[in-house]
């Protein structure tokens, strides 16, 4: 039997993880569910899963500083990110955080329940679609060192609504920070990418194949 952590914040989403785990055959169970990183470590000092489900964008902190974290603690713990990011803006800094598997949000039930099955038994799991473009990122990302890659996993998800039209205030709603906190990281990324304005920083999205 599997036991799994779903870290989620939205209420339907989980609502619909617990329906797509009742079509399992019996050998998955969602043992808790939280809504944060800070519920998440207290919900590991009480259970022992074996497998967490993570959502990126988190209120607070992200779903990349609960990995960081693992990553400093030593945990053998392997985590699922399942989110609405696609992977060719997110899987990449996913695994290179410690993730075991990417799954977008828009998968069927039947990837979702073997994504959780693959990490499980300890292996990883990618969408077959995804592992060509992951290797060229990453073979590419190796080769380039380009600026948008020393943006922070925070400053990358700013990054990532801004360039496609989301205003401040919204950004805040849908991180649950501040939006002065929004407008911090959105000065140090006009900074890191070395350009001055939105138009500036949508364009080199645009530039490097980050947005269509």
């Amino acid at each position: 039997m599997i036991s799994l952590l779903l870290i989620e914040d939205h209420p339907l989403v989980r609502w619909g993880f617990r329906q797509v785990i009742e079509l399992a055959d019996g050998d998955i169970k969602l043992c808790a569910e939280v809504a944060s990183v800070a519920e998440a470590f207290q919900e590991l000092r009480r259970e022992q899963p074996d497998l967490v489900v993570l959502d990126i964008g988190l209120p607070g902190q992200s779903g990349f500083e609960f990995l960081n974290r693992l990553r400093r603690e030593s945990s053998p713990l392997p985590v699922l990110v399942y989110t609405g990011y696609s992977a060719q803006e997110f899987a990449v800094r996913a695994m290179q955080a410690g993730a075991s598997g990417f799954v977008n949000k828009s998968a069927s039930p039947e990837e979702l329940l073997s994504a959780i099955r693959e990490v499980a038994a300890g292996n990883n799991y990618l969408a077959p679609s995804s592992i060509s473009l992951l290797s060229r990122a990453l073979r590419e990302g190796q080769a380039s060192g380009l600026p948008h890659e020393n943006l922070s996993s925070r400053e990358y998800e700013v990054f990532n609504l801004i360039v496609r039209g989301i205003a401040v205030a919204e950004i805040a709603q849908t991180l649950r920070i501040s939006v002065k906190t929004v407008s911090s990281h959105r000065a140090h990324i006009l900074n890191k990418l070395g350009v001055d304005s939105t138009v500036a920083m949508v364009r080199y999205a645009m530039e490097h194949g980050l947005i269509s």
